[in-house]
């Protein structure tokens, strides 16, 4: 059993993820292979979330004004 000071926080997640997609995007990544990469399997679809998250939340602070 994990307490909750023993969990990742998302935003730490995200940002571990954001890192992750730096790399590639830079061609630095260490663990790439011509069958695809392991940290980019987790890391895309962690900032893709992210992402729909805040693009929901700035929309609906757009509808509000």
């Amino acid at each position: 059993m994990t307490s909750m000071y023993d969990e990742v926080g998302m935003r730490d997640l995200v940002m571990a993820a954001a890192v992750v997609l730096a790399r590639h995007r830079d061609g630095s990544c260490a663990v790439c292979t011509p069958d695809g990469c392991r940290e980019l399997a987790w890391a895309g679809p962690v900032v893709a979330a992210w992402e729909r998250e805040w693009a929901a939340v700035a929309g609906e602070a757009a509808r509000s004004w």
